[in-house]
């Protein structure tokens, strides 16, 4: 719930920005106090601009780890498991598996955030297979975000594994 409530606060943000910027063209008197026009605007504008800046060098909330494991498309399987649900978006692990002399190899760790995602940020640090090529143990951090600030990280460990991951499917 705490999410959701972290998405709609930065929805409300957003749609109260646009609302006192079309106030400013339409009605410039009527919008808000003249003792908080200047300020809310100065860091809506802030807001707007950090935003800009981030998007040229966001991941679009997906973090890939790739092995250098030379990969044969005809013996891989990707296996799909959410790592966390939430009401509002879900935490999401793609893994690449291939069979190479009877030994389970990973070639590649995908890692992202599906559903109303807004406010928040996902960023995968380390995927480690402790026990055996089917386990995994995942590390990262979901970055929460106002306005495109970051205000705070929260480190996040997964563990999992499968019972079974067959090629053949």
């Amino acid at each position: 719930m705490l999410y959701l409530f972290w998405s709609l606060l930065n929805l409300g943000l957003i749609i109260l920005f646009i609302y006192i910027a079309f106030g400013f063209i339409v009605k410039p008197k009527n919008i808000l106090k003249s003792k908080f026009k200047m300020g809310f605007m100065l860091l809506c504008l802030i807001g707007l601009a950090q935003n800009a800046i981030a998007e040229s060098t966001r991941h679009q909330n997906t973090e890939e780890i790739d092995t250098q494991t030379p990969m044969h498309q005809k013996d891989a399987k990707v296996i799909k498991t959410t790592l966390e649900k939430h009401l509002t978006f879900d935490i999401n692990l793609h893994l690449t598996y291939s069979l190479d002399n009877d030994a389970y190899v990973l070639n590649n760790a995908d890692s992202f955030l599906t559903g109303f995602v807004n406010g928040f940020e996902w960023d995968l640090k380390a995927l480690d297979r402790p026990n055996s090529p089917l386990d995994y143990s995942a590390q990262g951090i979901l970055k929460w975000k106002i306005l495109g600030f970051t205000l705070y990280k929260q480190s996040k460990t997964y563990e999992g594994g499968f019972e079974t991951l067959s090629l053949d499917d």
